[in-house]
This record gives structure tokens, C-alpha cells and sequence, in this order.
């Protein structure tokens, strides 16, 4: 019988019945004893295995049964028994049960699980699996049928989630529940994947690392040079020093592997890099780019990078949109930028992990040449320099755009190439007034807050301008630099703790070469 005809033969006589129009649902004493709507609900359903097992007597009005047989569902008018129409399927299990905890083991290799389920009725599942919020900032999930994989965020990546405020760290762990249904029932499991950072990812990166370097420059003294008529000459050497413990810095090779006479003059115009840009690295490579030959006033155009952990390994990275001198680097460790550092605003730009030639990032508001940029791993800022604003400008490096104001400075600094940044400060040490007149002062931003500079509270030990800067997570280092009197080279490396401001500079090391107009970099030591 079908269940249209079913429905109209139970009305037709519950109207023959019911010639008052009596409610068919009321109180116990009104049907003489029958059972009220909350006593039907209370009745539990019982299981037959068979349509033939189903009882014929004693039944009572709501009782429920399920039969297997046919997997329906029944219920008792009192007198016989009803098919809702309802069918129930079987609830699918686990054919590969995924374990409570896994491991995500370091930032390169994917974490597997199998989470396979299976079902009598049916082999076409909806997956409903999904994450904790924090998932998403930590891996790229995606699965292939019951396969699924989890792809670890990069250093970076991660570095960039804390900054950001949405981990709390970068080591930790994230729920996600494997979830299969059969479009009525479901399988799920809760796991707890665990992504341990510590050891082998340093976050965010902010070119920081346990090797600081000093690039190219000026040295003193020297012999005479008949081209500029004095004692100073272009320096191409690369000196590096080990940022955790105090000590002096040793020799790490020449830029470009270029040839170097007695007086240090570069053999070749790739070398040239007085005022260059520098603070531009993902702790695997550290790039400089661009300046000039202090005796020819030649420009040159190209980038060059070392392999931080590897000695005397330096390459040609390729060439800027244009040449020239005082440009400032700073990079959120994927890509490099530099501001033009002439009378043009451009910014250029490359990714670190793969050569080649520079692009057009966008514009700076003003011209700014020979000062520095810093960065928190997300904003990339550049200070002062000789600027006619005597503001610090950003941007955001993940996003191609123009520079921002940032804020301005609490004076004006020509030579203020000596920067560093972590995830709170950036901060810009010495420089000077007017292009002759060295200062010691120290200056510094929050990231997290656009806003003018703020003076640190106290300054470099001596006076000094051309300075490199370089550092890692907590420390800032002042590398060699001029004094006031215009022709003095320095060898000092200062150092500056950045967890609390105010904290004083103090004596560090000493630099292999009396040296200014470099730059500085950092990166890892292995």
C-alpha cells in the first residue's frame, strides 16, 4: 500500500470517527486512558531484525521500531504498524583510523595522514573535515581522496602570522578534526598537530642572524692616491663577526672576486660600492647593492649576495633599474628593496631565493639618498638620509605600492646609513647635521604604531657618520664609521640590546679594517 493511500485511509477514519471535531491529540482521561504527545515521545524504539518479527499484539498508539532487515522505520497506530518512509542508513566507521597526535618535523617536509572511511551502504563520502583557527597560519592543508597533507608555512610565512598577531609564537599546535559523512551520518576524530619551531626557524625574520657583515666601503689609511689626492680608498673587502658573543671581526672575502691592487682599488667596476644598499637578506643570503668608486665617482648598476654560512662565496645577483650611490636596502626576507637614493623616488626591487634582474616596486614620496631602511618582517621603512622631508617612509612588502609617510624624524640625518630593525624598534644610529658634522645620537620607531621618531635615551659612545648597521632579533650593532673631524676612520663595534629602550651602547669589538661608507648586513652562521 502506498503511503498517500495510507495517510488519506487514516484520515478518512479519524474523520468518521471524530464527528465533533475533538482535538486528536489531549489529555489521558479525555481518551480514556490512550497515551498524551509527551508519553508517545517517551516510548524508545525497538529493534527487529526481520519485517516478520515485528509484534502484532500488545501494541500500544506511538510505539517505534526499527527493522534491519530493510532499515525503515515504523511506528504503531495502536492496532498494526506504519512505514514512516523514513530509511536509515548505516553510520560509516574508520578503515584507517588516524592516530590522536602527529608532528609537523621541521618547515621543508609535509606531514602525511590517511583518514579513510568506509560505509556498507555507500563509497560516496562528503568531507567535512576542518581546522582550528590557527591552522591556516601554520599549514597549507589539502587532501586527495583520504590522503591529506600538510604543507608547513615557511619561516616567514609564520614569522609574518606573529607579527600580525594571529600566532601567538611560532612553536605550537592546532586542532583539526577528520570529518566523513554519508550525506545522513558521519565519522569524526579530533587531532592534535604539533609544529615545534624552535631550532629551525627564527621568527620573523627581520635581517637578523647570528653573522653580522660589513660590506665594502672606504678604508684608512692607505697609500697615497694620485686620482683623488688623498689617503682613502675604495674598499671591497667583506668583513663578518659573530653577533651572539663580543669579538672582532675577521676577513670574509672581496665583493665580486674581483682583483684588489696594494691600495685596495677594485679590479673590477662591479666592485665598486661605496654608499651602497645593504640590509637586504633571508638569513641564507645577504645581498648589496649598487654605489660607486670613491676615486672615479663611478657608478655601478649591479647586486651581488653571499651565501651567509659559505666563505669567499659571492655572485653577481643582477642589475638594478639604474646605477648609482646612496641607496637604502631593507627586506621582510622574500623580497629585497632599495630606495633610489638619487633625485628619483623609485624603488627596485628582487626576490632573495631567485637571481635576476630588479623590478619596479613603486615610488617613494620624496627623494632619499644615503640613509638606511629597517624592517619587522611585514612593513619595509626607510629613514631620513638627506631627504628634504626629513620623514621615514613604508611600505608593506608583500604588496607591490608607493611609499607611505611613516613619520618624522627627531632631527635631520645626512650619512644616517646605519640602521636595524626586529619585530618592535627600528632604529637609526648617528649620521650627521649637515653633511660634515658627526653625531652620536639615536633614534628610534614602532612598527605596530605610525608615528614620529622618538630619541632612544642614550647614544653611541663617539660620534660618528657613515656608519654600518647591522644586528639580529635583540641586538643592534654600529660598525666603524668617520668622527667628527671629517678624516678620522673608525674600527669601533658597538652594540645596542633593543628590549628595553634606553638601554646604553656599549664596546663590542673592533672592525679588521678602520672603514666607513659601508654596509651592514646579517644572516645564519650555518
Amino acid at each position: 500500500m502506498s503511503r498517500s493511500l495510507d495517510i488519506a485511509k487514516m484520515l478518512r477514519v479519524t474523520e468518521i470517527d471524530n464527528t465533533d471535531n475533538n482535538p486528536l491529540i489531549t489529555n489521558t482521561n479525555q481518551l480514556g486512558g490512550g497515551m498524551d504527545s509527551s508519553a508517545v515521545q517517551s516510548v524508545p524504539m525497538q529493534y527487529y531484525e526481520t519485517l516478520d518479527s515485528l509484534p502484532i499484539t500488545n501494541l500500544s498508539i506511538g510505539l517505534q521500531a526499527f527493522v534491519e532487515e530493510n532499515r525503515k522505520h515504523y511506528v504503531s497506530n495502536g492496532s498494526g504498524w506504519y512505514n514512516t518512509g523514513y530509511s536509515i542508513g548505516a553510520s560509516p566507521y574508520w578503515d584507517s583510523d588516524p592516530l590522536p597526535t602527529y608532528e609537523i618535523v621541521d618547515s621543508q617536509t609535509p606531514l602525511i595522514v590517511i583518514a579513510k572511511p568506509q560505509d556498507s551502504d555507500t563509497a560516496n563520502f562528503i568531507n567535512q573535515s576542518f581546522g582550528s583557527d590557527s591552522a591556516q597560519y601554520m599549514a597549507t592543508i589539502s587532501n586527495d581522496s583520504s590522503v591529506f597533507t600538510f604543507t608547513p608555512k615557511t619561516k616567514v610565512e609564520i614569522g609574518n602570522a606573529v607579527a600580525a598577531g594571529n600566532l601567538t609564537d611560532s612553536d605550537g599546535d592546532f586542532v583539526y578534526t577528520f570529518k566523513w559523512s554519508d550525506g545522513i551520518n558521519f565519522v569524526a576524530k579530533e587531532v592534535t598537530i604539533t609544529y615545534n619551531a624552535t631550532g629551525f626557524i627564527v621568527l620573523p625574520f627581520v635581517n637578523g642572524g647570528d653573522r653580522g657583515f660589513v660590506f665594502a666601503g672606504r678604508k684608512w689609511p692607505a697609500s697615497y692616491n694620485s686620482t683623488t689626492g688623498s689617503n682613502n680608498v675604495s674598499y671591497v673587502g667583506i668583513q663578518y663577526f659573530n653577533t651572539t658573543s663580543p669579538g672582532n671581526a675577521s676577513s670574509f672575502g672581496n665583493l665580486d672576486a674581483g682583483s684588489v691592487n696594494e691600495d685596495g682599488y677594485p679590479g673590477s667596476s662591479n666592485s665598486w660600492c661605496d654608499n651602497a644598499a645593504g640590509n637586504m637578506s633571508n638569513g641564507t643570503r645577504a645581498l648589496i647593492g649598487a654605489g660607486n668608486n670613491y676615486q672615479s665617482l663611478t657608478n655601478n648598476d649591479y647586486i651581488q649576495y653571499i651565501t651567509c654560512a659559505t666563505f669567499n662565496s659571492v655572485a653577481i645577483f643582477g642589475q638594478l633599474t639604474r646605477g648609482g650611490y646612496g641607496k637604502g636596502g631593507t627586506s621582510d626576507g622574500i623580497k629585497a628593496l632599495m630606495s633610489d637614493g638619487g633625485n628619483r623616488r623609485q624603488i627596485d626591487y628582487v626576490t632573495i631565493d631567485t637571481t635576476g634582474n630588479a623590478s619596479d616596486f613603486g615610488d617613494m614620496q620624496s627623494y632619499s639618498s644615503r640613509g638606511a631602511g629597517f624592517s619587522d618582517g611585514v612593513k619595509c621603512v626607510w629613514n631620513v638620509g638627506q631627504s628634504a622631508s626629513y620623514g621615514y617612509e613604508y611600505v608593506t612588502a608583500a604588496t607591490l605600492s608607493n611609499a607611505t609617510t611613516f613619520g618624522y624624524a627627531v632631527q635631520s640625518r645626512y650619512d644616517a646609513s646605519c640602521a636595524h630593525g626586529n619585530t618592535t624598534y627600528g632604529m637609526t644610529m648617528g649620521g650627521d647635521t649637515n653633511g660634515s658634522t658627526a653625531i652620536s645620537s639615536v633614534e628610534y620607531i614602532v612598527f605596530q604604531t605610525l608615528g614620529n621618531a622618538t630619541n632612544w635615551g642614550s647614544s653611541l659612545p663617539q660620534t660618528r657618520k657613515n656608519n654600518a648597521g647591522c644586528g639580529n632579533s635583540n641586538t643592534a650593532f654600529s660598525c666603524g664609521g668617520e668622527d667628527a673631524s671629517g678624516n678620522g676612520y673608525l674600527n669601533n663595534i658597538y652594540a645596542i640590546s633593543m628590549d628595553v629602550v634606553g638601554n646604553s651602547a656599549s664596546d663590542f669589538g673592533d672592525l679588521a679594517v678602520n672603514h666607513q661608507s659601508g654596509v651592514g648586513n646579517s644572516g645564519n652562521a650555518a
